[in-house]
């Protein structure tokens, strides 16, 4: 099985245990003269992230900043009213797009419950609403300095949803770029950009293509870890598996066959991705990805690819 760091200098990451599935989704330490979370977990991985805080040598009440990248989706922002119950200092650093989802949770879980599937609705938990007054709204590229030479900077990338942000890890030339690249897991390579609802792949591209690969020395990705190749590279895939999707629907639609765009995503793109992860990982992470993540990912793209790329 491939080893995946937990730590990187002053940075720890956190399995978070996602949906009950290891190496699948990541949350963040970063230590300076204070400490930054960087994303939480959802609210059932809870008692995973409090443990990993402890193992890493800190507490909860340690935390001086915890960071979003976007507010939309629970397994980033699942468990901020949690740990602010247990922490009376940190202030929560996002998006001003991302408040309305933090302060009132119940607006997007309805929504997410009125899309997804049951069962796969019901994996993200509740979130506890988190006070508008530990709330800290970021400008566009605002920085916060953690001492030791240690400072973060957010820069708004919307795309994969309207919150969206990066944080550039100063120390080590670093950056936590929540979901930008999708999903890549370093021990097969294999990968696939995420397009839930709300999601604009076109924006998505935008953003990604104004991140400075020459300047990075290291990634911290969403879904998962800190991987072994260099920016430019996971960067770049991600940027060719978004053309190719933008390429299947614009071929389904001049062929008129518009109700193909989701099937030929996921025959296409994802099963042969799917595949690699079917030969390293557990059976119940392989059917969880074939039989909710990507039919319900590959549909919202067919049904935005024709609400919003078709008319262009």
């Amino acid at each position: 099985m491939y080893n995946y760091p937990d730590r990187f200098a002053n940075v720890y990451a956190i399995d978070t245990h996602m949906f009950g599935f290891p190496r699948f989704n990541a949350a963040y330490i970063v230590e300076g003269q204070e400490l930054a979370l960087i994303d939480t977990g959802a609210p059932l991985s809870l008692d995973v992230v409090r443990e990993a805080i402890r193992k890493h040598g800190f507490s909860i009440s340690e935390i001086s900043y915890i960071f979003v990248t976007h507010c939309e989706h629970p397994d980033h922002a699942g468990n901020v009213g949690s740990l602010l119950k247990e922490n009376s200092k940190a202030k929560v650093c996002i998006n001003p797009v991302g408040t309305v989802f933090l302060t009132n949770p119940e607006i997007e879980d309805a929504k997410r419950r009125s899309i997804l599937p049951p069962q796969m609705a019901a994996r993200f938990g509740k979130m506890v609403p988190v006070p508008a007054s530990r709330i800290h709204t970021l400008s566009d590229g605002e920085q916060v300095d953690l001492g030791n030479g240690e400072k973060l900077r957010a820069v708004f990338t919307p795309g994969h949803q309207p919150s969206g942000m990066v944080v550039y890890e100063e120390k080590n030339k670093g950056l936590f770029i929540n979901d930008l690249c999708g999903l890549y897991l370093s021990e097969t390579g294999s990968s696939w950009i995420f397009t839930p609802f709300s999601s604009d792949v076109v924006q998505l591209r935008e953003s990604l293509k104004k991140i400075p690969t020459s300047s990075l020395d290291r990634l911290y990705l969403g879904h998962f870890g800190m991987p072994d190749r260099n920016p430019g590279e996971v960067i770049g895939n991600a940027l060719n598996k978004i053309d190719r999707l933008l390429d299947i629907g614009d071929k389904c639609v001049r062929e008129g066959k518009e109700n193909e765009i989701a099937h030929r995503v996921v025959n296409t793109l994802l099963t042969p991705e799917l595949e690699k992860v079917k030969a390293t990982r557990e059976d119940s992470f392989y059917r969880y990805l074939s039989e909710e993540l990507i039919p319900s990912m590959s549909e919202a793209f067919g049904r935005y690819y024709l609400e919003k790329c078709k008319k262009k």
